[in-house]
């Protein structure tokens, strides 16, 4: 593996364990009213991106926003949603480990999965299945084998859940699915 690789594939796992944690630690307490009004005071209560029309968001001297054309992605309803379905949260937290997953396979898939080991081969199946609506998605048999801890993917997988949900139902955890990024990037580290 080229030093360009290595520093990228580490890279892209930082910044797919980041927003874990960040959403872990904050979604549940900014949904709470009191915390809302406290750190979100005023006219505070929206994110803004930038569009294809809006391409960067420019400020005045007074910090209010001059541009427009921005998407402004208000705050409260997505807030006070998340107040009103606190169990939903578990929900959220698995869209954001599939977007982490997603993230560092795409990078060791342009890295070409590297040596093929089957803990790359199962990251490359679980990359497949959160691209197939968290699904398993294995038309074939498999060439080479697929496994990470005490998991083990199989053609038997095909069609069942990837990510387990509150009630149980997928056949990975979410604490297993992070310890794959933990695995991956200390393997990266060992090879320098």
């Amino acid at each position: 593996m080229s030093p360009d690789q290595r520093q990228c594939l580490l890279q892209a796992i930082k910044d797919a364990r980041a927003p874990v944690a960040a959403f872990s630690l904050g979604v549940v307490g900014f949904a709470h009213p009191v915390v809302r009004r406290l750190l979100i005071p005023g006219d505070g209560h929206k994110v803004v991106f930038t569009t294809a029309a809006c391409p960067a968001i420019h400020t005045g001297s007074d910090n209010k926003i001059i541009s427009s054309e921005y998407y402004d992605l208000p705050l409260d309803p997505s807030l006070s949603y998340v107040a009103e379905n606190p169990r939903a949260t578990f929900a959220f937290l698995g869209l954001v480990i599939k977007s982490a997953l997603l993230h560092v396979g795409d990078a060791f898939s342009a890295a070409g999965y590297l040596d093929r080991s089957p803990e790359l081969e199962f990251l490359r199946h679980v990359r497949n299945a959160v691209a197939h609506g968290n699904k398993f998605n294995i038309a074939s048999p498999l060439k080479r084998p697929a496994s990470f801890r005490s998991y083990s993917i199989s053609e038997a997988l095909q069609g069942c859940r990837l990510l387990r949900d509150r009630e149980g139902d997928g056949y990975l955890h979410d604490g297993d699915a992070l310890a794959l990024l933990d695995y991956l990037e200390s393997s990266i580290e060992s090879h320098a």
